[in-house]
């Protein structure tokens, strides 16, 4: 993960800008999903939030915005949108993350989780952060072995390849591997639903809001 910040760190100036010009409209679609779950005033953790991007209409809609990233560029210019009511440079790899049981209402991760192998532990911790009944909505490279071509077997349902779009390794991750993780950690899937992304046909962002069932 720090490569990655590093490479973030390297164009942050544009990165806003760059996610327009390639429609990645995967913050929108999620905070579309959430909207009906959401209150004024709950608090929400974006993990890897990184210039904000994902947390802006949850900022407008009046939730308490809370980010952890691990680039202290992009956490820089997300403070400067006044978005968050506090930012944490922490690596997402580092556990345990810097709060205390529950303290959320609510979590995304938004354009994070391709670039970590093993989600196990990332989504230990979000289910150890959010309340019970709380929503965590995210998206996740789906892998199909008929379509991703390129791709090497890392463990049961994670495949990986180093990806010239990204600057470096970048992993898919298997439906039943999401599901599974979801359901071992406490979660109940509300929404599923895809969306291509523009610069390339095989990447299918596979979007998913889910209910935080139990402590």
């Amino acid at each position: 993960m720090s490569k990655n910040a590093d490479t973030y760190q390297s164009f942050v100036d544009t990165y806003d800008s760059r996610s327009d010009e390639m429609g990645w409209h995967v913050p929108g679609v999620i905070f579309g999903l959430m909207y009906m779950h959401l209150r004024p005033g709950q608090t929400l953790l974006d993990v890897g939030i990184g210039t904000g991007l994902g947390s802006v209409r949850f900022h407008k809609a009046g939730l308490v915005v809370h980010g952890l990233d691990n680039s202290s560029s992009m956490l820089d210019r997300c403070r400067e949108k006044g978005l968050t009511a506090g930012l944490v440079h922490h690596d997402l790899a580092d556990l345990p993350w810097p709060f205390e049981n529950e303290s959320f209402h609510h979590a995304v991760s938004i354009g994070v989780l391709h670039f970590f192998g093993d989600l196990t532990s990332l989504f230990s911790e979000v289910s150890r952060l959010v309340k019970p009944g709380g929503i965590f909505g995210f998206d996740f490279f789906e892998h199909a072995t008929e379509v991703n071509k390129g791709y090497r077997k890392v463990q049961s349902g994670v495949y990986s390849r180093h990806d010239p779009h990204y600057g470096g390794k970048v992993y898919r991750h298997k439906e039943s591997y999401i599901l599974g993780l979801l359901a071992g950690t406490g979660f109940s899937v509300l929404d599923d639903t895809e969306l291509l992304a523009s610069w390339e046909k095989e990447s299918c962002f596979r979007i998913i809001t889910a209910r935080k069932l139990h402590g």
